[in-house]
């Protein structure tokens, strides 16, 4: 079947889908939440659904595929449901407000309508969106989903607010600049509780504690091999001389993959642990290691030292995703691009004078329109009140 017949189809079927939906009648009390294709209980999203909880105008339920998700918040008696489950599907056809992180991802297509659709986002632009946001079939999937819901997306800056729309074709009215719900986590103690204990344990054993939290490669198709990458024996003698522990957190997409570290006490993976939690770990990090990850925009607000490596940018540029701007441009951090550069600048930013801060300070407010980011789980939900009011005039 060539692909305009398979378009036509898609096109019928979700139009006659939607007449079906219009006559089940929705829960103005329901609303959903999930990140990253219901595999994970981190993110904006999930500080705002458990900042949701003590609404009780509102039924906030998580959505997750992950049964260690599912049962862990089964046991706190916080409100979850399976996807697929029969009544996750009711659900999604009948909640009043969804939260996503990973904009029409994180939900069934097919069944969720005419609701307030808010996407909270999971990192901010540095980088554009890949092939897959650019085909004639993405595009019409796009335009039929967005002609059964209300979009939003809330971002943390007018330059992201710009940018966005390279990602989802929606007006910039509709994409609205906020505090993140996520950086609450900086601010707030008690929202660390009870978080990555173990990493805290450790951590009173080392002087610092450097994480590595690289992008993915081929949305996890292209293993992420630490024994090429990393010069292991030499940042092992690194960390040793300075009493450093180098925790490597690889992106979610490649969570499967085994790296065997055994040999190097001060070199830990903590990619496949279920429950760290990706922004306490930041604040745990005395120096933050990424490569083309937005990881570090968040960072920035600690203003603490920076190092960018990357191995691979004449590749990663060509055939994953171009940058938005030169990481040498905005001179932030130090940049590595081979092996013995990176012990080099790592040995200088562990221990060096930080030379950075003042033009990271500076930076950052490219990507913050407040840099003094508070009560963002409480905005969010006050942007979604203010929009189910503007509905319901």
């Amino acid at each position: 079947m060539s692909k305009s017949y398979r378009l036509i189809i898609r096109n019928v079927c979700f139009n006659a889908i939607a007449v079906i939906e219009r006559l089940i009648p929705k829960d103005s009390r329901l609303v959903l939440l999930t990140s990253w294709l219901g595999e994970k209980y981190i993110d904006n999203s999930k500080y705002v659904y458990e900042y949701l909880l003590d609404y009780k105008d509102y039924k906030a339920v998580w959505m997750t595929n992950n049964n260690q998700i599912y049962d862990n918040l089964k046991e706190n008696n916080r409100p979850v449901c399976k996807f697929n489950s029969l009544r996750g599907l009711w659900y999604q056809l009948r909640a009043q407000v969804v939260f996503s992180s990973i904009q029409f991802a994180d939900y069934n297509p097919w069944l969720v309508n005419r609701c307030l659709y808010i996407d909270l986002g999971h990192g901010h632009p540095i980088k554009d969106p890949g092939k897959e946001h650019f085909t004639e079939e993405s595009r019409l999937v796009d335009s039929l989903i967005l002609n059964k819901i209300d979009y939003y997306a809330i971002v943390a800056s007018d330059f992201s607010r710009r940018l966005y729309t390279q990602v989802i074709d929606i007006p910039l009215n509709k994409i609205l600049v906020s505090d993140f719900a996520r950086n609450d986590v900086f601010i707030d103690a008690s929202l660390r509780e009870g978080k990555n204990l173990f990493i805290q344990v450790i951590k009173e054993k080392y002087k610092k504690v450097v994480t590595y939290m690289p992008t993915h490669r081929g949305m996890g198709a292209c293993k992420m091999e630490m024994h090429g990458i990393l010069p292991l024996e030499a940042l092992q003698s690194l960390c040793e001389r300075n009493n450093v522990l180098f925790v490597i957190k690889k992106h979610f997409y490649h969570r499967d993959e085994k790296d065997f570290l055994e040999k190097y006490p001060n070199i830990m993976d903590i990619t496949s642990v279920e429950d760290i939690d990706p922004q306490v770990l930041l604040f745990q990090s005395d120096v933050l290691v990424t490569d083309y990850s937005a990881c570090y925009i968040d960072y920035m607000l600690l203003n603490r030292p920076l190092l960018f490596y990357q191995y691979d940018i004449a590749d990663f540029t060509s055939n994953e995703r171009s940058l938005y701007m030169s990481f040498k441009d905005i001179d932030i951090a130090p940049v590595s691009f081979g092996q013995e550069d990176f012990i080099r600048d790592l040995e200088s930013v562990i221990n060096g004078p930080d030379i950075f801060e003042d033009r990271r300070n500076e930076f950052a407010k490219t990507y913050f329109n407040n840099l003094h980011q508070q009560n963002g789980r409480k905005k969010v939900v006050d942007i979604m009140q203010q929009l189910l009011n503007e509905t319901a005039k």
